[in-house]
C-alpha cells in the first residue's frame, strides 16, 4: 500500500471518528425526512431532537460525505487492485 492510500485511509478515519463524535454531541444525525414545518430535527434510535437549521444541513451533509467517501474509498482500492494485478500479468506476457 503506498503512502498516498495510507493518507486517504487516515483522512476517511479521521471523517468518521469526527461525524460519530458530532452525532453522539447532537443526539442522532440529520435526515431528510426529519425537516417538518420549518423546524429540524436530528434523529437516533428513534428519539428526535430538535436543531437549528444550519446544524441539520451540516449534519445532514456530513453523514453523506461519510458515507460516500467509504464508498469512494472502497471503489479506488479495488480499482488499484485490478490494476496492479493486470499490469503484473501484462509484465509476465511481454
Amino acid at each position: 500500500m503506498n503512502v498516498r492510500f495510507k493518507t486517504l485511509y487516515k483522512i476517511v478515519v479521521a471523517n468518521f471518528i469526527l461525524f460519530i463524535i458530532t452525532a453522539i454531541y447532537l443526539g442522532g444525525a440529520a435526515d431528510t425526512e426529519w425537516a417538518i414545518d420549518g423546524k429540524f430535527y436530528v434523529n437516533s434510535h428513534g428519539s428526535q431532537k430538535e436543531v437549528s437549521e444550519t446544524v441539520f444541513y451540516i449534519s445532514m451533509y456530513h453523514k453523506y460525505l461519510t458515507l460516500s467517501s467509504f464508498v469512494a474509498l472502497m471503489i479506488l482500492e479495488i480499482s488499484a487492485h485490478i490494476f496492479f494485478k493486470i499490469r503484473s500479468l501484462f509484465q509476465k506476457l511481454f
